[in-house]
């Protein structure tokens, strides 16, 4: 493919195909390479939500990324007023929830883990199979779910997105799908943050009751199905006396027995990163 076939691809609306019942795919993901997602997650979140079976999704407007929410300027703006009034209120009535995911390996370990510095003690990294958790979401789930790829772009577009809604809004609105524009502007991201590789589990609701709510939760579903690794962080050991990096590792291993606990068909591995004496990435706890 031409450089300018792929730039023209780029600047193309996500389309999405059943993959499930009610899990919708985008067609920028490859799913012949996409066998696997990853998400980094405090501890504690993660334990709650096996122990009371259902998966977060959480609003946009809570993160701290200010970015994030700049697709929903466009509701306000004198295009949207001028060209398109007759779906404000519909648009309008829009929120959305996400879980964000990254399709990333560990060729991008360090950069990962380095996402979650500052509280790197607390994450923790699930990875699941993209096939069975869509299975599993696409049985639970009250409404569509829209699994999109981050569509990287400059400030200038992020800033204003008004010239990527007029490339795609007819065609969206011609196959009738607003939540499909909605979804599009809301993955769209600072190429800075490229090295993500990001992937969104999306899902709409509509009313102003979901207009405050930090969150919204697929209810009854045991996930462990799906898991095939959890993976504990990397103990640095720069910078620390030999007692404290044996508190962390007992730490650690306290974790591992809970996780093992909760999901006894799960392996359970520690990230390798910053250990000269081992060749893998990750080692599994095989001693729990």
């Amino acid at each position: 493919m031409s450089d300018i076939n792929q730039i023209e691809e780029k600047k193309e609306f996500q389309k999405f195909t059943q993959f499930q019942s009610s899990v919708f795919v985008s067609n920028k993901i490859d799913l012949k390479d996409v066998r696997c997602v990853n998400k980094y997650l405090k501890f504690d979140y993660f334990v709650d939500s096996i122990i009371h079976q259902y998966f977060h999704m959480s609003s946009p407007s809570r993160w701290d990324d200010l970015f994030e929410t700049k697709y929903l300027d466009f509701l306000n703006s004198d295009f949207m007023a001028k060209e398109h009034p007759q779906d404000l209120e519909e648009l309008k009535s829009m929120s959305i929830f996400c879980t964000c995911m990254t399709c990333n390996n560990s060729d991008n370990e360090e950069a990962s883990w380095k996402n979650y510095d500052t509280d790197r003690e607390q994450i923790i990294r699930v990875t699941y199979d993209f096939n069975g958790l869509c299975t599993i979401l696409s049985k639970a789930a009250i409404g569509k779910i829209y699994v999109g790829r981050m569509d990287y772009r400059s400030r200038k577009d992020i800033l204003d997105p008004i010239p990527i809604i007029n490339n795609g809004y007819e065609k969206m609105k011609d196959e009738n799908n607003l939540d499909v524009l909605y979804v599009n502007n809301f993955c769209l991201k600072q190429d800075a943050y490229k090295y993500e590789n990001e992937l969104r589990f999306c899902i709409i609701k509509r009313g102003d009751e979901f207009k405050q709510l930090k969150s919204n939760r697929i209810k009854n579903v045991n996930l462990t199905s799906a898991i095939k690794q959890i993976t504990l962080p990397p103990i640095t050991p720069k910078n620390q006396s030999s007692e404290e990096y044996q508190t962390k590792l007992f730490a650690q291993i306290k974790k591992a027995l809970l996780l093992k606990a909760i999901c006894p068909k799960v392996p359970v591995h520690v990230s390798n990163l910053y250990n000269t004496n081992e060749e893998e990435m990750t080692s599994e706890f095989t001693f729990i």
